[in-house]
């Protein structure tokens, strides 16, 4: 079983199901890419809440496909789950317990609201592996602004939920597991009659986007940078600079394909 679907009277429950860390696999990607598609013309559904059995909600891109075929056979994260995530016509809330990364994270950031237990481990590691978290780049300045954004993703920092500079992700954290879907769906329930700017839609915290993201080349310049340090820089620069996110977002995958054809091994699903 990869996922599943219930329902809390309108309130659409999606639950990831795929121990032991529910990995992004093809068969996830799949499953979420047609519930989501198929929730959008039942207008019984009011709002829907993405959330995780198990440890954690989901660690990100599945390590036994990486460098197969499988990797980046279609549908990928970043190309179709999360399109197909934003593009249901509900508000989508996020609960979030144990880790929330790489993948996992960027999924988060596709739903509309966040949710979290304290401790929940968070963050955009890819660095580690030599590539760059794609459509993380786009969305999570929106959230954080583009220095503290940019720093965590160089650093591939794993920060726990009540950290300081992630305190515009979440709507509300709860100290207990057990609390955590009732609030998502008492979120999920309020947004239904208020709907929430999408993230990708929202505009970037920093005051001035162009000092800022002077500011931060200035701390990483990009001619000391290795490929992957400065494929971030380059995709953050995408965000910033790019009259969409549509077209933001197109240019990231540009660089995180031409990055990932040199590290074939490492090449994960989020393309």
């Amino acid at each position: 079983m990869t996922l599943q679907l219930r329902r809390d009277a309108d309130i659409a429950i999606v639950t990831l199901a795929h121990p032991p860390v529910n990995a992004l696999s093809l068969p996830i990607r799949t499953a979420l890419l047609e519930t989501f598609n198929g929730l959008a013309p039942d207008t019984s559904v009011k709002a829907v809440v993405l959330h995780g059995s198990g440890k954690g909600f989901c660690a990100g891109g599945d390590r036994t496909e990486f460098g197969t075929p499988a990797a980046t056979q279609r549908p990928t994260l970043s190309r179709d789950v999360l399109r197909a995530v934003e593009g249901c016509g509900r508000p989508v809330v996020a609960a979030l317990h144990g880790f929330a990364v790489g993948g996992g994270l960027e999924l988060a950031l596709a739903c509309d609201l966040r949710v979290a237990v304290t401790g929940t481990r968070i963050g955009l590691p890819e660095i580690r592996i030599g590539v760059t978290p794609l459509s993380g780049t786009q969305r999570l300045p929106r959230l954080l602004g583009i220095g503290v954004a940019t720093d965590m993703m160089l650093e591939g920092a794993v920060l726990p939920a009540e950290a300081p500079s992630l305190g515009s992700m979440f709507e509300r954290l709860v100290a207990d597991e057990d609390e955590l879907l009732a609030a998502a769906i008492d979120i999920a329930r309020r947004a239904i009659d208020r709907p929430p700017v999408p993230v990708r839609d929202r505009a970037f915290p920093d005051a001035d986007l162009q000092a800022a993201l002077r500011a931060t080349i200035e701390r990483h310049p990009l001619d000391q940078q290795d490929p992957a340090r400065r494929a971030i820089l380059e995709c953050v620069a995408a965000a910033v600079t790019s009259p969409t996110f549509d077209a933001g977002l197109a240019r990231a995958q540009q660089i995180f394909d031409a990055l990932g054809a040199t590290r074939p091994s490492s090449h994960a699903a989020q393309g």
